[in-house]
């Protein structure tokens, strides 16, 4: 015999709203006959058709009568899920996220693709009006304290479609993720799609960059290391951006070298790929030089995630086109970013490295910035090279380089009122104005102040003098 539900609401009204407002659309208010009481916070004198149930605490609710529905965000769910289990109770047995109503349970088994798997999916409707997501991720950045937890067994055996890596047991992340026990573990009715595992194999296209992880200061992801980056730092005497950009334009790496880096990559992401069920290494193959196809060493760009999206939307029969691409691409920022060297893009024929945006998360590595950012949400941004670099030396050596030589190393504020003087005719108002142009960092800068003549180069040269 089916339990009747109990609305559970975790920590506010608003998802058991929906959850009331979705099921009284769809299935008007008979629907509302499977619950048979509700607990805890919320207000039933605004759901008339509710104030037949009773209101009770979680204590004395009876198990085997009802299974709680749980309305509550995606992350405090986690949190009550692995309280539930604490007490004895299995999750599709005892209870269940409000989400999986009447809908399908895909469970996504990856690592940092999965959460933009997820993404793509959503954005379909005929997808999310057949499956609920359930809102475990084996990995997500940002992830609250509380998700990362083993794939608990009674997960397994009530997911409908299971869209998974492969994984060994030895993975980083829980044994309870690896192949032998997942599949092991799902019902005989459960559709299985394996998607691909991109990471680590960016190495044909970011060829300088390895595996090796530079952190902020508060312990979040920040860079990979760039052997190239460093050693621009080491070589250039004259330690400014330009000059660093420079060195790495100009510098040249063996072309057989690349080539074969190239094809590793290659011939490994086709020896994995016999295994997934997605087919998609030829199409990068065929369009890495003119498309890009990796953020990093180990995170593809959108259109492949995107590709990924389509082919489990074909196994599953839905219909599917590009008409949401763009409100996808538009949230997407996977990816610690990078920079191809000049001498790979020629080789490889890329047409884009000099061009292509480096996108990454909105990370401003000053302590006054991560404050600021701690309250708020990640988001994507598109940065410069020069805006890379400079944040990239700053993690790395804790040093802030200018595009070129900064004027206040040599400048005193008498020469900076000197300055003003004779190319703008005037004196500052106050102190701010001087203050304002010592902190001029870009040379394109202060000649917008400083009008183009012959008086400025000899200032120039004289501060600039060691």
């Amino acid at each position: 015999m089916n339990k009747r539900y109990a609305l559970f609401a975790g920590g506010g009204n608003s998802e058991a709203e929906e959850f009331l407002n979705y099921v009284k659309t769809k299935y008007g208010n008979d629907a509302y006959n499977d619950i048979a009481f509700i607990l805890t916070e919320i207000d039933a004198s605004n759901h008339p058709y509710l104030l037949d149930k009773p209101i009770k605490s979680l204590s004395t609710c009876n198990l085997a009568d009802v299974m709680l529905l749980v309305a509550c965000p995606v992350y405090e769910y986690m949190q009550l899920a692995a309280r539930f289990r604490s007490k004895g109770m299995k999750e599709f047995t005892d209870f269940k996220w409000y989400k999986f109503y009447d809908k399908k349970v895909c469970l996504i088994n990856a690592n940092c693709h999965g959460p933009w798997i997820k993404a793509g999916l959503i954005t379909h409707p005929a997808f999310s009006d057949t499956y609920a997501i359930h809102p475990h991720l084996a990995f997500s950045e940002g992830m609250p304290q509380g998700m990362h937890t083993p794939l608990a067994d009674d997960t397994l055996r009530n997911v409908d479609l299971l869209l998974t890596q492969h994984m060994k047991s030895d993975n980083t992340l829980s044994a309870t993720y690896a192949d032998e026990n997942v599949l092991s573990k799902i019902s005989d009715s459960t559709k299985v799609i394996f998607i691909p595992n991109f990471y680590a194999w960016g190495t044909g296209i970011y060829q300088t960059q390895n595996l090796k992880i530079i952190n902020g200061w508060k312990g979040d992801s920040g860079f990979y290391d760039d052997e190239l980056l460093d050693l621009a730092y080491q070589k250039v005497y004259r330690r400014d951006i330009k000059s660093i950009w420079e060195f790495i334009q100009t510098y040249e790496m063996d072309a057989t070298r690349i080539h074969e880096k190239f094809e590793q990559m290659v011939e490994h992401l086709k020896q994995r790929e016999k295994r997934w069920n997605i087919k998609i290494v030829d199409w990068m193959v065929q369009n890495y030089g003119k498309t890009p196809i990796y953020l990093d060493l180990g995170h593809p760009t959108s259109i492949v995630m995107w590709l990924v999206c389509k082919g489990i939307l074909y196994l599953l029969g839905i219909q599917q086109d590009d008409s949401l691409r763009q409100a996808y691409e538009n949230e997407y920022y996977m990816g610690l970013g990078g920079i191809i060297p000049p001498c790979v893009a020629e080789t490889l024929k890329i047409s884009y490295a000099d061009t292509v945006p480096i996108k990454r998360y909105n990370h401003d590595f000053t302590s006054e910035a991560m404050e600021i950012a701690d309250g708020g949400e990640m988001r994507g941004l598109t940065m410069s090279h020069v805006q890379f670099l400079r944040d990239y030396y700053l993690l790395r050596f804790n040093e802030i380089l200018p595009y070129e030589q900064q004027y206040d190393v040599n400048l005193h504020e008498e020469d900076i009122v000197a300055a003003y003087r004779l190319f703008l005719g005037r004196l500052p108002e106050n102190i701010d104005a001087v203050n304002n142009l010592k902190h001029l960092w870009y040379i394109d800068d202060l000649r917008r102040y400083f009008v183009q003549s012959e008086e400025f180069r000899q200032f120039y040269e004289r501060v600039t003098q060691s």
